[in-house]
């Protein structure tokens, strides 16, 4: 019997990255079935969350999600300024960040990640690469802390997790929640899609 949708509490995410006018060559455009990653990450995000917040550098490339688009407020390249720039935004308490070439939704880990948040501003889980900063939790008021960061030019996602005091769910109680399905799963490049078929056929949604 398949379960009923989870439904979270909060906005969910989705860093978009890549340079504007990089359409083409974006990660957040390779295909899984045919589908662009971040339309597939939105419309199953979209099922479990209050609402799903595309951060990127570019508006009208991610207008044909039909969700909301917030532009980095900084014209550097760094995750942190679209995580800032989404929780600034956002009108939610708990949000759920995902990177674009991220593309395992696994509910199970997210509802750990949420029950950690609870009792600290952010939570990570740690993959072999160590704590993954764009699969995680945060609250609004990292907000304030990511502001100070971005302004002294510290950039550095480990820092700013240890800045936030983030709660690190260890990689081996990963593996448990997730069996063997490697839910941090990272594409570094196109040809990592080749691999996406099968790893999708694991999601949880």
């Amino acid at each position: 019997m398949r379960r009923a949708a989870v439904k979270f509490t909060g906005n969910a995410i989705i860093l978009a990255g890549g340079k504007a006018g990089r359409r083409r060559g974006s990660k957040a455009f390779l295909k899984i079935g045919g589908v662009p990653i971040i339309k597939r990450q939105a419309l199953i995000l979209g099922k479990h969350f209050h609402d799903v917040i595309i951060s990127c550098k570019s508006v009208k490339e991610y207008e044909f999600l039909g969700r909301r688009v917030v532009k980095d407020e900084y014209e550097e390249h760094a995750p942190i300024i679209g995580l800032y720039s989404a929780l600034k935004a956002s009108e939610t308490d708990v949000n759920f960040c995902i990177a674009c070439n991220l593309p395992i939704i696994h509910l199970d880990l997210i509802q750990y990640l949420m029950t950690r948040a609870a009792k600290a501003p952010a939570a990570a889980p740690e993959s072999e690469r160590g704590p993954e900063a764009l699969y995680a939790v945060y609250r609004k008021e990292c907000a304030e802390t990511l502001v100070e960061l971005i302004g002294g030019k510290e950039y550095s996602l480990p820092g700013m997790l240890k800045r936030l005091g983030a709660h690190i769910v260890p990689r081996k109680d990963v593996k448990i929640i997730c069996g063997k399905m490697d839910a941090l799963y990272r594409i570094e490049n196109p040809e990592d899609v080749a691999d996406l078929e099968s790893l999708s056929r694991g999601d949880k949604d």
